[in-house]
């Protein structure tokens, strides 16, 4: 659920289908939804969403494809990040990438270089076969419902290609993005009420 409005919700929409794609997200304590990145590569559709907190407490998040998806295997990924800037933190995307990796023990993500420093790599990686965590410097590793991995590191500055792997060798798809967080506008104060409301001038 969400923690701290202003936040980014970062989701993973995984459908094991050549013809589907996601058509919306919704929920999650987030008045609007923006795909990042979608890579189709033949059996699967994997999607990047990008929301930003509105509302914290009890949410459910919600997924609509372009067609049923009843006998599809869909792996749903949802991870909060926080930039320390407030309710007014402004999210946006620098890059975002996928890619198909050749069978191999190494699982690739996209690399992808920051423009600035301080900025959220965030990245997906599926397999057939079964995925360890890597040990990329800076990165955390996190195993989906699915045994598929996301990584992310909060605080990319240059390039960033991290990696895993997969036993036995096998082919691999992966998506990232770089994001940017900076501080919003704050709104001009307005008038709600006056004490007392009436007397002598001064």
């Amino acid at each position: 659920d969400p923690q701290n409005v202003g936040d980014a919700l970062v989701a993973v929409v995984k459908v094991s289908s050549g013809t589907l794609s996601v058509s919306s997200v919704s929920g999650g304590g987030v008045s609007s939804w923006a795909r990042l990145e979608a890579y189709k590569d033949g059996a699967h559709d994997t999607e990047l969403w990008l929301g930003t907190v509105i509302s914290t407490g009890s949410s459910t998040l919600s997924v609509k494809f372009s067609g049923p998806a009843s006998g599809d295997d869909v792996d749903l990924v949802a991870q909060e990040f926080t930039a320390h800037l407030g309710a007014g933190t402004v999210w946006t995307t620098d890059k975002a990438s996928g890619q198909s990796n050749a069978s191999s023990t190494s699982v690739k993500f996209p690399s992808l270089v920051a423009a600035s420093s301080g900025e959220l790599y965030f990245g997906y990686a599926r397999s057939a076969n079964t995925i360890s965590r890597g040990s990329t410097p800076g990165f955390t590793y996190v195993f989906t419902a699915d045994a598929n991995l996301v990584t992310y590191d909060t605080d990319t500055s240059s390039t960033a290609a991290p990696q895993a792997s997969v036993s036995p060798a096998s082919t691999s798809g992966a998506v990232a993005a770089l994001l940017e967080a900076s501080a919003g506008s704050s709104p001009a104060p307005t008038v709600t009420s006056i004490s007392p409301t009436s007397g002598p001038a001064s």
